[in-house]
């Protein structure tokens, strides 16, 4: 039966080493660029997308038309590319379907895809490397994920326009402010609360969809939730704080609508950095064992480095994420012996802290803290070549070879170290045999 696996405490360190992660990975996948497209395809689809939720609502659930004039509520700039009016006279007036209104709606239902595939491309652009998913795959699931989220939101659209409904009756309220414990319920945490709030809880949801099904790693549905929450509290804190800042009713009085579009667009694109920022925080997470693997690997020595070098060094020369597993920490007295040449290759090793030296045919190689050894065996599968003797008290981290082989195969500059390394050990070996 398979040992279950320790819960590791989270310290600063290691806070900072996933925030330093996180950043460094966002600008590297030019996640801004990312951003920017898909919030000009959210402008190019958002009209396919709202008469796709239009035509669910009013024609299969029936909805009362005053929904749409809710929906423009929501996004006032909305009303100077499309008349609610118009859509709703045209939905409610097509009583039979013809060969031409399935053509049109299977168009405008490409049209809405064009958003949904930027979005799928900049969440794949994020997790490839360990995304196991087919092309033609990723197709059907974009279709999937749009077909789903478009009824997701004309269902709670349909929730919200019912409860508004609901509390606008006067019978109803004055039934409920008979007794103030329901009363407070239904007048302050259902109706004005969930009114209020609506907006967000329909971000939230299309985010948790999205975090959950598009990745193909299949994130924890935990981390999948607290990003989401993230993303939202975030983008609702920063909305809240422009429009207070920019006072958007004194722009309006100068400039008219191009204030409010400008806003708009701003708000946009705020929101995809954040939608993409917390989606790398996901896949940091998901896979932070191995990038904190790497990073320790490709640590660079003191001398000569500049200032982001040091601030790697700082960051991530001690790891406490691997320290709290025991059993992979070794505690070793100086003058002992950790392997000798014809030992089983049984992983690499990191040194959190002590001095150990290397023996090689009759060469003695010195290593300290932040230094790898022994990764080479982990690759060529052969028995150790050498002696490596620990000098003084240490503290070691053993590498399963498995999970070093898979690191390094996953990052190309890991890899290029250690193809170097592997090259010096034979090269080593050809000067020993001559």
């Amino acid at each position: 039966m398979a040992k279950a696996k320790k819960q590791r405490k989270l310290t600063l360190i290691t806070i900072s080493q996933t925030l330093f992660l996180n950043i460094n990975f966002f600008f590297r996948n030019r996640l801004l660029s990312y951003a920017c497209a898909c919030s000009f395809n959210f402008l190019v689809s958002f009209i396919p997308v709202f008469m796709m939720i239009a035509i669910i609502l009013v024609r299969f659930l029936h909805a009362s038309p005053d929904f749409i004039n809710a929906v423009t509520g929501w996004f006032p700039a909305m009303s100077e590319f499309i008349s609610a009016e118009a859509v709703l006279k045209e939905i409610q007036s097509t009583r039979e379907l013809h060969i031409f209104e399935i053509i049109l709606g299977l168009f405008i239902f490409w049209m809405a895809r064009r958003f949904f595939a930027t979005t799928f491309d900049s969440l794949q652009n994020i997790f490839h490397t360990h995304t196991k998913r087919k092309a033609a795959m990723n197709q059907l699931l974009t279709i999937a994920v749009e077909a789903l989220l478009i009824i997701i939101v004309a269902m709670m659209i349909f929730v919200y326009m019912s409860i508004r409904t609901v509390s606008d009756i006067s019978f109803i309220r004055n039934f409920f402010e008979e007794i103030p414990q329901v009363s407070f319920v239904f007048n302050d945490v259902i109706v004005s609360n969930f009114i209020k709030y609506f907006p967000n809880l329909l971000i939230f949801i299309a985010l948790l969809t999205l975090y959950r099904l598009v990745p193909g790693t299949t994130p924890d549905t935990a981390i999948c939730t607290v990003s989401a929450l993230l993303c939202t509290g975030t983008f609702y804190v920063f909305r809240v704080t422009l429009h207070a800042f920019l006072n958007v009713s004194n722009y309006n009085m100068v400039y008219g609508v191009l204030s409010q579009i400008v806003i708009t667009l701003m708000d946009i694109q705020f929101f995809f950095t954040f939608f993409l920022f917390f989606a790398q925080t996901i896949y940091v997470y998901q896979f932070f064992n191995e990038h904190l693997l790497a990073e320790l690997y490709l640590l660079p020595k003191s001398e000569g480095v500049g200032f982001l070098g040091q601030t790697k060094m700082v960051l991530f020369i001690r790891p406490d994420y691997l320290l709290a597993e025991d059993s992979n920490v070794m505690t070793l007295k100086g003058g002992t012996v950790l392997y000798r040449p014809g030992d089983e290759t049984e992983g690499a090793y990191y040194i959190v802290e002590g001095k150990i030296e290397e023996e090689r045919n009759g060469t003695v190689t010195q290593m300290g803290r932040g230094d790898f050894f022994g990764e080479v065996g982990c690759v060529i599968k052969k028995p150790r070549n050498s002696t490596v003797t620990v000098t003084e008290d240490s503290r070691i981290i053993k590498i399963d070879a498995d999970e070093f082989v898979s690191m390094a195969r996953k990052n190309q500059r890991a890899m290029r170290k250690l193809i170097s390394k592997i090259s010096s050990n034979f090269s080593f070996m050809d000067e020993q045999a001559d």
